[in-house]
């Protein structure tokens, strides 16, 4: 039995849904660390380091612009058109990269959903089937108003995005790193000691981190206060870097380099702090180290 167009329309629509919502939450997550995400375009080998960053942001702008259009049905042929082409650019950048050993995780979604590349393929290629319906129910259903000015608003607002929401106070929800957290492997080549046993404050620094210099003293301070956590700083960067680091600032306290894709799931910004006690997160601090007091307070909370 045939679809009537009003069911048609509906059921289109539906199937618009799931399609909006994976590109409206990879939009803005991938919003939430744009800096991360022209890191991934670049390690797909297929764009020049210099552009990188603006493909980020075309990139952030247009899943915003095509996730509002979808769910409110505004201009389908073309947003559908849209996506269809984007699924299927994906699908074939992903594969050759992959092909070329370039990529073991996707970055889809930002650093907070982990996904392997076939498992990015398969996901693209459903929404590219669910697409492809839709397309074919628009020539029983077809849409009822053209709403050109919501594509623009929507390209517009994802325009914004990459530089807005670096800014929101969302680590908990975009990073690895939260209170209550279990860490499950932290374990730089350059440290004997075990840092998942016992209390530790862990700094997230950097080698070109301003701040991190800036802090030096407060931790130094830290350090040497008793009854303070042992304070280890870990860095995203090569061990001659860190040794270079340690050489021009001599801090008393264990510095550690590790592969740049083991930490970044816990951080946007640097620097970062938290304490650890037997792999479990404490507290985190960002932006700024805590001081004794606020150890004092964290650990007396996490013996309770």
């Amino acid at each position: 039995m045939a679809l009537s167009v009003g069911a048609a329309r509906v059921l289109r629509r539906l199937l618009q849904i799931p399609v909006a919502l994976s590109l409206g939450s990879a939009s803005i997550l991938k919003a939430a660390d744009p800096v991360e995400f022209a890191y991934q375009i670049e390690r797909y080998g297929m764009l020049p380091a210099s552009l990188t960053s603006a493909a980020a942001v075309f990139f952030i702008a247009v899943e915003f612009a095509l996730a509002v259009a979808l769910i409110l049905d505004a201009r389908p042929r073309l947003t559908l058109a849209g996506a269809g082409a984007l699924f299927l650019l994906f699908t074939g950048v992903v594969a050759f990269a992959w092909s070329q050993g370039r990529i073991q995780q996707c970055g889809c979604f930002g650093l907070s959903v982990q996904r392997t590349p076939g498992e990015t393929i398969v996901e693209d290629l459903l929404l590219l089937a669910l697409v492809g319906a839709s397309f074919i129910l628009l020539r029983v259903g077809p849409p009822t108003g053209a709403r050109t000015g919501v594509v623009a608003a929507a390209a517009a607002a994802g325009l914004l995005l990459p530089f807005v929401a670096p800014r929101l106070p969302v680590d908990d929800l975009v990073t690895a790193l939260r209170p209550g957290q279990t860490i499950a492997s932290l374990d730089p080549e350059t440290l004997d000691e075990d840092l998942l046993r016992g209390e530790r404050l862990i700094a997230i620094w950097g080698v070109s981190c301003p701040e991190c210099v800036r802090d030096l003293s407060r931790l130094e301070a830290l350090s040497g206060e008793a009854g303070m956590p042992r304070i280890v700083a870990l860095f995203p960067d090569t061990n001659e870097e860190v040794m270079a680091f340690f050489l021009e600032h001599g801090p008393s306290f264990d510095l550690a380099a590790m592969p740049r894709a083991a930490l970044k799931p816990y951080y946007r910004r640097l620097p970062v702090y938290f304490l650890l006690q037997d792999s479990r997160v404490v507290s985190v601090w960002r932006g700024s180290p805590p001081d004794a007091a606020s150890i004092r307070r964290a650990i007396a909370t996490a013996d309770l």
